[in-house]
């Protein structure tokens, strides 16, 4: 095997400096275009993007969920409050009937996964006034009585739509 000459080697070296930026600005440009889709996709104003996988169950929370409230995020309660929440008939107080199975799970995958476990040794919060996550977000507000769904809507005023990126002061 011969030694390839300074000048072919020169040549190989730029040819592969060249390969590796055309892929590198390739894949930038696949993430890029990816995250716009994830973005795009989710035409509902949550707080975060849901990927492609959870967005039936979410769909499904909503329709289940927001016949009687406003929908809450998931990432304003945690995991284990979500947990309860879904296995039980007594809900705040009004007796409901259980979800079909199937429907339950694509939920709790759903919540499972845009919401965090419970870290504080504080109670676990079952009322949005009382999530760490909840108070975290809104430091500098004053509520004149204790915040309830009912209240969302007078400062988020896509609420009703499950949008609370929007807010006014």
């Amino acid at each position: 095997m011969t030694t390839p000459s300074p000048f072919n080697r020169t040549l190989l070296r730029r040819i592969g400096q060249l390969l590796a930026a055309f892929a590198a600005a390739v894949s930038l440009a696949l993430i890029g275009v990816g995250l716009s889709q994830a973005l795009a996709a989710s035409d509902i104003g949550t707080v975060d993007p849901v990927a492609p996988a959870y967005q039936v169950g979410q769909a499904l929370y909503l329709e289940r969920c927001t016949s009687c409230h406003i929908g809450v995020p998931p990432e304003v309660l945690p995991r284990e409050t979500w947990q309860i929440l879904l296995n039980e008939t007594d809900h705040y107080s009004t007796v409901i009937d259980l979800l079909p199975r199937f429907d339950s799970q694509l939920i709790a995958n759903y919540l499972h996964t845009y919401s965090r476990p419970h870290s504080t040794s504080a109670l676990l919060p079952f009322h949005v006034r009382d999530s760490a996550y909840f108070q975290a977000l809104h430091p500098a507000v004053e509520f004149s009585r204790p915040p309830t769904l009912r209240t969302c809507a007078s400062c988020h005023a896509q609420a009703e739509a499950f949008n609370f990126r929007e807010w006014q002061d």
